[in-house]
């Protein structure tokens, strides 16, 4: 399990980086998580009573190592967001994506379906509320075209 996200989250923030001295100079001081071995007890980030916030810190992590660097197949997930946005941002093909690469690491319909693709959906539509983004005004185009003539003064 220590060759996955978890290892990486161990040698980074848990008790893995007290036992690296660089990962310790580099950040000049103790690990935020120094009390937590990801390795050797993974469900202290559900149940960790000292550290409530590590399901956020470990879905940040899982988010910034699975899917923002995403790139796959021709998909590419800063790309497909802009794309979405452009868009409308009206399609859930991007939510129902991204779903699949943090649940099953495939972008495509191939990779099979996520349960609880609905609620993501929801949710995802409820935060871009929340957050009043708007999708871009259409691109309106000009009400008289251009004419290759020109008008002498």
């Amino acid at each position: 399990i220590c060759n996955s996200d978890i290892g990486k989250l161990n040698y980074f923030l848990g008790k893995g980086a007290l036992s690296t001295t660089s990962i310790r100079q580099e950040l000049g001081r103790s690990p935020p998580y120094g009390d937590v071995d990801f390795c050797q007890d993974p469900e202290q980030i559900c149940s960790s009573r000292d550290h409530k916030e590590l399901k956020w810190v470990a879905g940040m992590f899982s988010w910034i190592e699975k899917v923002q660097s995403y790139k796959q197949n021709g998909w590419d997930y800063i790309t497909e967001l802009q794309k979405w946005y452009e868009h409308g941002m009206n399609d859930d093909t991007f939510i129902d994506s991204v779903g699949r690469i943090l649940n099953r690491g495939c972008h495509d319909d191939s990779c099979g379906k996520v349960e609880g693709a609905w609620e993501r959906r929801f949710n995802f539509n409820k935060i871009v509320e929340i957050l009043s983004i708007t999708p871009p005004p259409p691109i309106q185009s000009p009400s008289v075209p251009p004419t290759s003539s020109s008008t002498k003064a």
